[in-house]
């Protein structure tokens, strides 16, 4: 209930409407973002989070790189990771700071998930929880540690898609539009 709280919070009051971005998409990728959060599948959260916050960054850089806006499209900007699209998009204005960190946080916790590795390479759970483990002096339940580092993660991940994604960036030059 407080995501869905947080949520409402972070829509705010736009007397003039708001723009969610990233089509069907990205609805589909946010609703399972939140599906995943409610049941508690932490790591289908921040995988859905990501690629909710990726779709979103690439919906703006496309809808403010319209022709007469005064920003060219960059060639081949439609196969960008979301690390690039940070960037560019950081470059621009169109995202605050502090909202563009936190998706930058999001895509490096994800990586491990969507990209092979070794199971105790660096930013696994594998070697988080191991790590745990040995500060701990091996005593814990190593399920309950994984989950008490992936719960939060999640929050997070959560947190970061809600600022993102019902967070209305990257319209100012779009104001006034249709009216």
């Amino acid at each position: 209930m407080e995501l869905l709280q947080e949520a409402c919070v972070s829509v705010g009051d736009f007397p003039n409407g708001f723009a969610l971005v990233g089509g069907e998409e990205a609805e589909l990728l946010w609703k399972s973002t939140v599906d995943a959060f409610t049941q508690g599948l932490w790591v289908a959260t921040i995988v859905c989070a990501e690629a909710t916050c990726e779709g979103t960054l690439a919906a703006i850089v496309s809808l403010c790189e319209l022709p007469g806006w005064g920003v060219p499209a960059s060639i081949g900007w439609e196969r960008w990771g979301l690390g690039i699209l940070i960037e560019h998009v950081r470059e621009h204005g169109w995202v605050p700071d502090d909202v563009l960190d936190d998706v930058g946080v999001l895509c490096e916790v994800r990586k491990p998930y969507g990209h092979w590795r070794q199971p105790f390479d660096a930013g696994t759970i594998g070697r988080q929880v191991g790590e745990a483990l040995k500060a701990d002096g091996w005593q814990a339940d190593p399920d309950e540690v994984r989950q008490g580092i992936l719960s939060p993660e999640a929050l997070r991940a959560a947190r970061t898609t809600i600022r993102l994604y019902w967070g209305n960036h990257g319209f100012s030059e779009l104001d006034g539009l249709g009216g």
